[in-house]
């Protein structure tokens, strides 16, 4: 089974539904819209860049967003969400191998050094 992203503010912090919608529609390579109602995620979109595709989805609670797999596409993602979200974002996968705050990070290549080189604090 394959990791997935989540990408929250902090524990127990939920998104703003209308604000985070407008903003995930800012990005570009977002298709495939569609809000819900029901179990599951209330909002879900498709990022499309390169030929290549992943899903995101926002939790039903509010409390975060997920993205399907980890990659060099959906790290790409979870930038352009942190650019057009206007609150520090945090990620981490569902492995638990890493827990990165995106505060700072302005590019794919320190993304992806500050995964490669995460230690869990003791």
């Amino acid at each position: 089974m394959s990791n997935n992203l989540l990408i929250f503010i902090g524990e127990g912090i939920q998104f703003d539904l209308e604000s985070t919608v407008s903003a995930i529609k800012k990005i570009d390579g977002v298709t495939d819209l569609v809000e819900r109602e029901g179990p599951g995620a209330i909002f879900e979109c498709t990022y499309k860049k390169n030929g290549d595709s992943t899903i995101l989805r926002l939790s039903k609670d509010l409390l975060d967003i997920s993205i399907d797999r980890v990659d060099e596409l959906s790290l790409s993602l979870v930038l352009s969400l942190q650019e057009v979200i206007d609150q520090p974002l945090s990620v981490v996968d569902t492995g638990y191998s890493f827990h990165i705050n995106l505060e700072g990070i302005k590019s794919f290549q320190d993304l992806q050094s500050r995964i490669e080189n995460f230690e869990f604090e003791e």
